[in-house]
């Protein structure tokens, strides 16, 4: 790498990037024996790379040249040494990212390197969400799935903490989606200007949307239950991350964020389409983790569509002939839903999932995202199970007799509650989970 020939061999700077090139060289051949040393690398390459990027563009011939040795450098030994599997996976990430970051014809392969490699890294890595922030800063999705990613990123188990206005969010194509990004990106930055406008516009178009029997809601559905359950943790006083949310405009945020997601719900519960059940699964698992959490609790009490979530129940459970009046977790076909691997490593699923659920050959591919039609049984199953457990500890639901009926202590919401239909499949295409790596072209409504 030393040998590298270029114009800038007088430039103080330049003779530094040559110095650290050789450094790099020398400790890519040295013994690796602990995640110390790696981090040093990293930051040795990450030193680098930022002086290369500072010469650019008359320094890409080098920067390309710096880039692709390292990776390959990294990939050997990541073959070599599979025991800092995630030391080596944060190097090859940020290999791409600053390659994906030079205009060339190969910088939208070097930006999906980028993303898979920080995709890897929150799959050994769940509950870090700085790799989630990664994937949202980087991706090249739209943006609703970067929204997604930053939601994650703030609620992990070890959340990032950082601002959605350092994310560069893409503007979705679908009308619906480009507002209920705009109106998130509104209450986690404070700008609120006619969000009460856009919130109107939001539920007029989704009910349109959810008119039409060729839309498939299994994604959407989940990605938009996650992000409104973060819009409303985030607007807590108790949960809320410093730095976030203004206390001066929190009790009108957290109004905002509930009536949103009151209204989305009214609406998506009173479907007839089984696709709205990962969004539903979603809503359930957050509402057991509100039993033991007194700030959720205090949302789910009084802010929460009881009525339309006891009415949606009871159908169910006429149209599902399983028992689900069990303390064990449904194992349904023994392997995880594919909404599962993304709530993994949320601070408010912890203990949803049992031991080892997730340590299968499923984990290393992505056939995990697959759908398949049992998928639509095993959420019934999980619905109800997670409904009955709420039931047993009788602060919100009770549960006698084959019914489900709500608690009197429990304030209905004043949300207008839909009339609910009986399920049916109608001809919407397959449900795609992969879009979340890779993206998609949305159509407008």
């Amino acid at each position: 790498m030393a040998s590298i020939s270029t114009p800038y061999q007088n430039d103080l700077s330049w003779a530094s990037i040559l110095n650290t090139m050789g450094r790099i060289e020398d400790i890519f051949r040295q013994q690796v024996d602990s995640e110390t040393y790696i981090a040093g690398l990293y930051n040795q390459i990450y030193e680098i790379l930022t002086m290369l990027h500072q010469l650019l563009p008359g320094s890409t011939e080098q920067t390309f040249g710096f880039i692709v040795r390292c990776y390959v450098l990294t990939v050997e030994l990541y073959e070599r040494k599979p025991a800092f599997k995630t030391a080596w996976l944060r190097v090859m990430a940020i290999l791409a990212k600053y390659a994906g970051q030079i205009p060339s014809a190969s910088r939208s392969v070097w930006l999906n390197i980028a993303t898979q490699r920080y995709a890897d890294c929150a799959r050994e890595n769940p509950m870090d969400g700085k790799f989630y922030y990664y994937q949202a800063k980087i991706t090249h999705e739209s943006g609703l799935n970067q929204l997604f990613f930053f939601c994650k990123s703030i609620e992990a188990e070890y959340p990032h903490i950082a601002s959605i206005s350092d994310v560069v969010v893409r503007r979705p194509t679908l009308r619906l989606h480009r507002i209920f990004v705009t109106l998130h990106h509104a209450l986690f930055t404070q700008k609120l200007y006619a969000v009460e406008k856009l919130l109107k516009e939001l539920i007029i178009l989704l009910d349109l949307r959810m008119q039409n029997e060729r839309v498939n809601w299994t994604v959407d559905g989940f990605l938009f239950a996650v992000c409104n359950i973060t819009a409303i943790r985030q607007n807590q006083p108790a949960i809320v991350i410093p730095g976030l949310i203004n206390a001066a405009t929190q009790a009108f945020t957290l109004e905002l964020s509930t009536n949103m997601s009151g209204r989305i719900f009214n609406l998506m519960i009173a479907s007839d389409d089984t696709s709205i059940l990962p969004y539903v699964h979603v809503w359930l698992v957050f509402l057991q983790f509100g039993l033991d959490h007194i700030q959720a609790g205090l949302f789910v009490k009084n802010g929460f569509s009881w009525g339309a979530l006891i009415r949606f129940l009871n159908m169910l459970r006429t149209k599902v002939s399983i028992s689900f009046e069990t303390s064990m977790f449904p194992m349904g076909n023994v392997h995880p839903l594919p909404e599962d691997w993304l709530l993994n490593g949320l601070q408010w699923t912890m203990g949803y999932f049992p031991d080892g659920w997730f340590q299968s050959e499923a984990a290393q591919s992505d056939a995990k995202f697959i759908e398949r039609p049992s998928h639509v049984f095993s959420r019934m199953e999980r619905i109800l199970w997670l409904a009955y457990k709420i039931a047993e500890d009788g602060k919100w639901l009770t549960y006698d007799e084959d019914k489900f009926t709500l608690n009197e202590s429990v304030v209905l919401a004043p949300a207008e509650i839909m009339p609910l239909r009986s399920f049916k499949r109608h001809g919407a295409p397959h449900a795609d989970w992969s879009l979340l790596l890779e993206g998609e072209d949305y159509e407008d409504l």
